[in-house]
């Protein structure tokens, strides 16, 4: 339960960073959640998840408000590849910057807290 909980907020935390800043604040989230949950069980695998269940549901959003088929349709003509794959790619993305955010944040703490052990 606490984890569902947990993955919402953070998912939700993902979404409204996202809205505000654009893409670059997935990993600047993630770097904050990997520093802050360090105690809990694959930080980085949750961030991952968060991150791509939030732009999931921004990408929904913007299909019902916006002109999102028109934008994949265009893409994926660039690309030369089918529109479900830039949609695939946009969600992997999403989940890739958070879970290395993630990984680095919590490597930051790890390496914090060895350095406040080797001073005493």
């Amino acid at each position: 339960m606490w984890s569902l909980l947990r993955l919402s907020l953070l998912g939700t935390a993902f979404a409204l960073a996202t809205v505000a800043l654009g893409w670059m604040a997935v990993p600047a989230v993630a770097i904050l959640w990997g520093f802050i949950a360090s105690a809990t069980r694959r930080p980085a695998l949750a961030a991952g998840a968060a991150a791509l269940f939030a732009w999931a549901i921004l990408l929904t959003w913007t299909a019902f408000v916006g002109r999102l088929s028109a934008l994949i349709e265009r893409m994926a003509g660039i690309f030369r590849v089918p529109g479900g794959f830039i949609v695939l790619a946009t969600l992997v993305l999403a989940g890739v910057l958070a879970m290395l955010g993630a990984s680095v944040g919590n490597e930051v703490k790890k390496v914090s807290s060895l350095s406040e052990l080797d001073r005493e």
